[in-house]
């Protein structure tokens, strides 16, 4: 298709699925690493924003921000 772009947010909620965590899930930091490499590898260009508005479940129940 010719792109040379692909534009995608990362979701802190895939790498930080409960949001109280001390430690990055691994397997959310793998799943972005072979995404990039992925594109790279077909010379497309990555361009990232950050997806806040995917508060994770516990957070929202935790914290009654419902």
């Amino acid at each position: 298709m010719g792109f040379k772009v692909f534009r995608t947010s990362i979701a802190w909620s895939r790498i930080f699925p409960n949001g109280d965590e001390t430690e990055p899930n691994e397997a959310g930091l793998q799943f972005y690493d072979d995404l990039f490499d992925e594109l790279l590898a077909h010379n497309i260009e990555p361009l990232i924003t950050l997806s806040h508005y995917e508060t994770p479940l516990h957070l929202s129940k935790t914290y009654d921000g419902g």
